[in-house]
Parts: structure tokens; sequence; C-alpha cells
């Protein structure tokens, strides 16, 4: 009986390995792709319409090699803008984290699939969050 009790905990314990494993690699799938932004709440209020005003024909696109690219105008018919970095997930894919030569931003996932990206950007005082759609 003793046997069959350590046996079950080694399998709970492998599934729940290999669940996490999923977990993060299904996190790592999803986020390859081009977004754009859908919509930004700042305290509680949309502020889409000022958000996207300084960030016009705003995109990033993540790539398999934990790179990104980010493209937009400062205003419209603006010069084109381009950073480019390297993205990584932390905390079990709870966090993304973009860094570029400029700065380092962390931002708490709330929802990634492969229809909608929603964060909280965690790098300011501001209570941000940002969704995010396939471009």
């Amino acid at each position: 009986m003793k046997r069959m009790r350590k046996s079950i905990l080694y399998v709970v314990i492998a599934l729940i390995a290999v669940g996490c494993a999923t977990a993060l690699e299904q996190a790592r799938t999803n986020i390859q792709a081009t977004w754009r932004i859908e919509r930004v709440v700042e305290n509680g209020q949309d502020v889409t319409t000022e958000y996207t005003a300084t960030r016009v024909n705003y995109r990033i696109a993540f790539d398999g090699n934990n790179g990104f690219v980010e493209t937009y105008q400062q205003f419209s018919g603006g010069d084109e803008i381009t950073i480019s970095g390297a993205w990584d997930f932390s905390d079990k894919a709870t966090q993304l984290i973009l860094t570029d030569n400029n700065q380092q931003r962390i931002y708490r996932i709330d929802k990634l699939d492969d229809n909608e990206m929603n964060l909280t950007d965690k790098t300011t005082t501001i209570d941000r969050q940002i969704e995010f759609v396939p471009s």
C-alpha cells in the first residue's frame, strides 16, 4: 500500500510538471504574432484615443527566437519609429519582459491566446491595461 501511494505521488508530480511546461510552451506559441492595440484603460478610464494618438499605426511583432519589433509613428504622418529587442516570460509565463537598448518593461499577462493579449503595465505607477489583437 505504501509503495502504491509513492507511485501515485510520482505520477501526480509528473503530471503537474508536464502541465506547467505545456502552459509555458502554449504561451510561447500564442505570443508569436504581430499585434495591434485594441484598447487602453488607465485608472479605470478608456484612454485608447489619447494613447494611440502618440502611437499611430502601432504594431508589435514577437518571433520564436525571443525577439520583438515595435513600429509606430509619434503622430499621424510622422516618421516611423522602430524599436527592437528581446522578450521573455517570467513567473511561469505570468509576466512578459521586454528589453531594448533604452529600457526594460515589465507587464503582467492577464490573458494570452491566439486572439487576444491583455497586459497590465508594471513599469509605471499608472494602473494601465493594454488590450492587443492580432494585426
